[in-house]
């Protein structure tokens, strides 16, 4: 045996990496990966909510029960807007199917866009895979639009039914603050847990004892035992620097008409 194989034997392969993309072809799906930052309510858009998982994702495996349980609620939303979206689709496509002797294909973009996907955690891929059925029934809707099946008012009509409760999933993680406690501190009800429950509410029991996590959730990485304490007053210090009880006391009032108007706010036309 070669020296070469034995030093291949006796090292460890490195980390796994890999590549994905999505192709976009509608102008309404772009849209949802972009988001609003700017000229109205800001809009959480597919590209800001992979970025802001990653936080809320970290926090989960830090045993913070609050990231555990709108880890949950991000799952829900979104199977929830998957599965309208797709049975619009299915609607849609049958539509396209009921005229005798008329073959009917979908549209398709002369020039679809290529978006790079890198996400660190499952959830960026979801809100991925969402976007991707919605730039399906796009492409389908005004498919039927063009060729007189459905009028201009039931195109944006299904469309705007659908993009709403894509927003109200990506902007489920803005509700959800960063206060760096864990399991242990809400148990001891510590000051940093009041605070967070003043915040964001009270944790539901069967999240705070672990018995329902979400599907694709981190596992918990425990951390070591410090002193109560001075554990607590470093936490809710933390909390405080990062965001002043006065300001998360306005976000919390405002969150809801907030949320209100940006999933109520319609697709642009073509």
């Amino acid at each position: 045996m070669s020296t070469a194989e034995v030093k291949g034997v006796s090292q460890h392969p490195g980390g796994l990496r890999s590549q994905a993309s999505m192709v976009i072809q509608t102008r309404q799906a772009q849209r949802l990966v972009e988001g609003r930052e700017k000229n109205g309510p800001a809009i959480i858009g597919m590209t800001a909510f992979g970025r802001r998982t990653r936080n809320l994702w970290l926090s989960a495996q830090n045993d913070d029960p609050y990231a555990d349980w709108f880890l949950i609620r991000i799952e829900d939303a979104i199977e929830t807007a998957r599965g309208f979206i797709q049975e619009k689709t299915k609607a849609m496509q049958q539509l396209l199917k009921v005229m005798d002797g008329v073959k009917i294909e979908v549209a398709v973009s002369m020039n679809p866009v290529a978006i790079p996907l890198q996400f660190t955690n499952p959830y960026g891929y979801m809100g991925a895979y969402l976007i991707a059925d919605f730039d399906e029934l796009v492409r389908w809707v005004l498919t039927a639009r063009h060729f007189g099946l459905i009028d201009r008012d039931k195109s944006m009509e299904i469309l705007n039914g659908a993009s709403r409760p894509i927003r109200r999933a990506f902007h489920c993680v803005a509700e959800w603050y960063f206060t760096s406690i864990n399991r242990d501190d809400v148990i001891r009800q510590t000051a940093a847990a009041k605070h967070a429950e003043e915040i964001m509410g009270a944790v539901p029991q069967n999240v705070l004892d672990g018995t329902h996590r979400a599907r694709y959730a981190p596992d918990i990485r425990k951390r070591k035992v410090l002193d109560p304490f001075t554990d607590s007053l470093e936490k809710l210090a933390i909390a405080k620097s990062r965001a002043p009880r006065s300001v998360f006391a306005v976000m919390a009032e405002q969150r809801g008409v907030a949320s209100a108007a940006v999933a109520n706010e319609p697709v642009p036309d073509e």
